[in-house]
């Protein structure tokens, strides 16, 4: 969650770190708060949770959905995938002439079924 956030985060807690010292000066400069302010704004105005939170759509569309989902008739979907892992091994050398070993480890699909079960009323 907060590395989601982090940059609203940093710009909050600078813009209150800057209040509180500008707060406690005799002669405050208000510019470098100003700043992170509209910094923060510029953030929430263009951050993914705003653009997430304003994709909506308008009542009639929304009831026009749910008619179009209760005509439709319900379907089970069922897939099945067959995996294993293997592991790779591998050698190399850094720039100082030193070898090292790592491993991977990769999902290999092997069968892929699915199946869509209709529910009679």
């Amino acid at each position: 969650f907060l590395a989601l956030h982090m940059k609203a985060t940093v710009l909050t807690l600078g813009a209150f770190g800057m209040l509180a010292f500008n707060l406690n000066q005799p002669e405050p400069s208000w510019i470098s708060f100003v700043v992170l302010v509209l910094l923060y704004l510029l953030e929430a105005a263009t951050s993914s949770t705003r653009r997430y939170l304003s994709n909506t759509c308008a009542p009639s569309e929304v009831l026009a959905l749910v008619e179009h989902l209760r005509a439709k008739p319900p379907v089970i979907e069922w897939k099945a995938e067959c995996y294993h892992y293997e592991k790779d091994y591998g050698s190399f050398s850094d720039r100082r002439e030193r070898d090292s070993h790592e491993s991977t480890r990769t999902k290999v699909v092997t069968h892929v079924a699915t199946e869509s079960f209709p529910i009679m009323k």
